[in-house]
């Protein structure tokens, strides 16, 4: 209703920047990739190439870092920044309250 196409796209680090500054109030937020389709193929919700991913690593969620929830977590959200200034990707439950960043292309 307010003239958005989808949830965001990050295709660089300088974008996840810009929209990890959207957040003022903190917490994480829903961009738009997803296998909602098929489990372990993301597309971005626009269908922008993915070409870019922060996928949380290993040695922060041991043993293989995210994506790691299966079927049960098909949608991505940010978690924001950590101690070391990083902003990390996360596969979550679809349904789960966040705030959410759209894009208009």
């Amino acid at each position: 209703s307010h003239g958005y196409d989808a949830l965001a796209s990050i295709l660089s680090a300088a974008e996840l920047d810009v929209v990890c500054n959207l957040g003022s109030t903190g917490g994480s937020m829903w961009i738009g990739l997803n296998d909602l389709a098929t489990e372990g193929s993301w597309v971005w919700e626009d269908g922008s190439v993915v070409s870019y991913v922060n996928w949380t690593p290993a040695s922060v969620v041991p043993p293989n870092g995210e994506p790691n929830g299966g079927s049960h977590e098909n949608c991505l959200e940010f978690i924001g920044r950590n101690s070391s200034n990083a902003l990390f990707w996360n596969d979550a439950n679809c349904t789960m309250d966040r705030l959410w960043a759209c894009s208009r292309r």
